[in-house]
């Protein structure tokens, strides 16, 4: 077997919404909280399903299952709105910002695990929150900077970012390195028209 590579399947958004994302983060992160781990705005995406490491040789057929599933797949619109913490105020692990579910990316994201599964992923236990990570916490850290920031981030509970046609899917591969993980996009694979 090949060195695996990190892979994840992915809705990629519009450049409005990078920029209002991109203001946010700057926003947020003036207040030091030098323990979060914040995403770079051009990297933030609404992940459909993370696959992990991954023998190279598989991406082929990952590619046509993939599409085989978009074939089935018409384009629809997402709405990226909110912000929010998980698991809880108390206890943030990750920052985000929220994506309304709706009928079609509900669908989507189904069909695309099971096809994963038939390929011999894991399927995912807990209920699909569709979300875009803007920080990871592994600790609290400055209590004070901390709640200012989660202060200011439950200012835009109710802001919407924009919305986005999804019109594809995008197969990533993620490369953990130092400033972040780099995401190099392996396929494009376009819903039906």
């Amino acid at each position: 077997m090949s060195n695996p590579i990190r892979l994840f399947i992915a809705i990629e958004l519009s450049q409005l919404i990078h920029d209002e994302l991109s203001a946010l983060l700057s926003d947020l992160k003036k207040f030091g909280w030098k323990s979060a781990k914040w995403v770079r705005p051009e990297s933030i995406h609404l992940t459909l399903k993370f696959l992990g490491d991954t023998d190279p040789s598989k991406v082929e057929s990952l590619k046509s299952i993939l599409a085989e599933v978009c074939n089935h797949a018409r384009p629809f619109t997402i709405l990226v709105k909110g912000t929010g913490v998980f698991p809880s105020r108390d206890h943030p692990r990750v920052l985000w910002a929220g994506v309304i579910p709706s009928d079609e990316l509900g669908r989507l994201h189904n069909v695309v695990e099971d096809a994963m599964s038939r390929l011999g992923y894991k399927k995912e236990e807990r209920l699909f929150s569709p979300h875009l990570t803007l920080a990871r916490i592994p600790s609290i850290g400055e209590e004070t900077a901390m709640e200012t920031t989660l202060e200011r981030l439950f200012e835009f509970k109710n802001h919407e970012f924009g919305s986005v046609i999804v019109r594809r899917i995008t197969l990533f591969q993620s490369t953990l390195a130092s400033g972040g993980s780099i995401y190099t996009p392996l396929a494009y694979i376009r819903l039906l028209e």
